[in-house]
């Protein structure tokens, strides 16, 4: 009987350090399941190196003289193919637009449609009386990657008309091991830390 008694008691102290073992790991199982949803909903990919596409330039074509306003062209300048300073693979420039912002909020929209590598678009042209309060070009390009990342396929450039070049550039988008490593690493340490502890405090019930 003392011996049974004490085979019992000594399975009913396993059984209380399983359910203090289990308490315990709640929250490290917390602390694993919320690591293992925040690399899958976390942020994807970062800010990697720039990538320059072009130029975009606004510069008097045609002087003013007494009598008759000038011309002011705003120039695209497409230099894909042309490394070490700008995108080594040709690559075209699509949807091409440029808006001319006016004090009183209105725009002039110049659509350029395609420049092709190393093509120079000057076809959106105004008096040089316009009061140009900024100029913002938009185009599409098919989406490449590079040493640097992945660059996805459109650019948005602005031109302050006090300067009269900007460089047409996009960022590279770096993948981080933050999304899918953490879903495939994090996750089975978490299911086999779950099953290990379940194994635990069910054996000693047998």
């Amino acid at each position: 009987m003392v011996g049974q008694t004490s085979e019992f008691q000594r399975r009913c102290f396993e059984a209380l350090e399983a359910l203090r073992v289990i308490r315990v790991a709640r929250p490290r199982i917390t602390l694993l399941l919320l690591a293992t949803l925040a690399g899958a909903l976390g942020i994807s990919s970062a800010r990697g190196d720039v990538v320059n596409l072009g130029v975009l330039g606004v510069e008097s074509l045609i002087p003013r003289v007494p009598g008759d306003p000038g011309v002011v062209v705003v120039s695209i300048d497409n230099l894909t193919g042309l490394p070490p300073d700008f995108y080594s693979n040709p690559i075209d420039f699509t949807n091409v637009n440029v808006i001319l912002a006016l004090p009183d909020h209105s725009v002039i929209d110049c659509k350029l449609g395609t420049i092709s590598s190393l093509d120079t678009n000057t076809d959106c042209q105004v008096p040089d009386t316009t009061p140009i309060v900024s100029i913002l070009a938009t185009g599409d390009f098919v989406a490449f990657t590079t040493a640097e990342g992945r660059v996805f396929g459109d650019f948005r450039t602005q031109l302050d008309p006090v300067n009269t070049l900007a460089v047409i550039a996009v960022g590279a988008s770096v993948p981080e091991p933050t999304d899918i490593t953490f879903l495939l690493v994090g996750l089975p340490f978490t299911v086999a830390f779950i099953r290990r502890t379940r194994r635990r405090s069910i054996s000693i019930w047998r």
